[in-house]
């Protein structure tokens, strides 16, 4: 009998997302020379979970995800190079606003997104340039097969960190 579980070893070329979803990386400016954002999109909505920070001195995309996230998602928006922390309400408004235009393009609310930054802490996070980015992110014209979302949400990291598990089924992995 095989175990449901079963440990191998990949590297980022070997790994793809299961077939319902998608992930599209590009620049959006945050940095200069890579991709600096990333989406993973679902064809069908689905459930998800999170280990949040319990500091209280957290960004306040935390909080937002962290509600969002109780319900099924159709999406996972993540940008490097700005944690959009400690900029009071600057930080809610990019928030909010970045969920009405993902939402409005991926065509579902925006309370079914969740958002995730990472990067320097007490910069205004600039969404109105990236609100202008945000349609080729989502075109489809940047989209990898492979797992280059690891690569993407990169901060100080030399490597992108990645992990998988191939799930056995009575049809097989």
């Amino acid at each position: 009998m095989r175990a449901l579980f079963e440990k191998r070893s990949f590297t980022d070329k070997d790994i793809d997302f299961p077939a319902a979803f998608r992930t599209y990386t590009a620049n959006t400016g945050l940095r200069p020379d890579r991709p600096d954002s990333a989406l993973l999109l679902s064809d069908n909505y689905f459930n998800a979970g999170a280990v949040f920070s319990q500091n209280r001195f957290r960004s306040s995309s935390l909080d937002v995800a962290q509600k969002n996230i109780r319900k099924p998602l159709k999406a996972v928006l993540v940008f490097s190079g700005n944690a959009n922390a400690c900029t009071g309400a600057h930080s809610l408004l990019a928030i909010n606003n970045i969920a009405l235009k993902a939402g409005s393009l991926l065509d579902c609310p925006p309370d079914r997104i969740v958002q995730s930054f990472t990067g320097v802490i007490g910069r205004p996070f600039p969404y109105k340039k990236i609100l202008k980015k945000l349609p080729g992110l989502f075109s489809g014209s940047n989209t990898g097969k492979r797992n280059y979302f690891s690569r993407a949400i990169m901060t100080t990291d030399k490597i992108s960190k990645t992990k998988a598990w191939q799930i056995m089924t009575p049809a097989g992995p």
